[in-house]
């Protein structure tokens, strides 16, 4: 079995990393996208609660009602008395709040995906 190192370049999402591979003699593998094996996070489009309203999801689920933690109450949960501070969040609670520390123009962005055809296509003419 060949053991191979890495450098992570970007978390994709829950269970995708894009890294820079290592295989030895100066041979690198450049920003390949790995899915981490043993962790299997859904996408936002198979996330029940991420498009469906509460009422939604009682259906979907078969249940009478339904209830969530509220993010002040999962940190009040977790020893912080005060609830989440908003300035400098004691956790890394962005997969709940959306509030990432940086954009994410490769998920939000629609015309990404154009906008890098349009360049791999430039560099194949020079």
């Amino acid at each position: 079995m060949y053991e191979y190192h890495c450098k992570i370049v970007k978390i994709v999402d829950g269970d995708t990393v894009d890294v820079d591979i290592d295989l030895g003699f100066g041979v690198w593998l450049k920003k390949e996208r790995v899915r981490v094996n043993g962790i299997d996070t859904p996408e936002t489009e198979q996330l029940l609660a991420a498009n469906h309203n509460v009422d939604a999801m009682c259906s979907f689920i078969g249940a009478d009602s339904l209830g969530f933690l509220s993010l002040d109450g999962l940190y009040k949960a977790m020893g912080f008395p005060d609830g989440r501070d908003d300035l400098n969040p004691q956790f890394t609670d962005h997969c709940f709040t959306g509030d990432y520390p940086t954009d994410l123009k490769d998920y939000r962005d629609e015309n990404l995906q154009e906008q890098l055809s349009l360049l791999s296509d430039n560099e194949d003419n020079n």
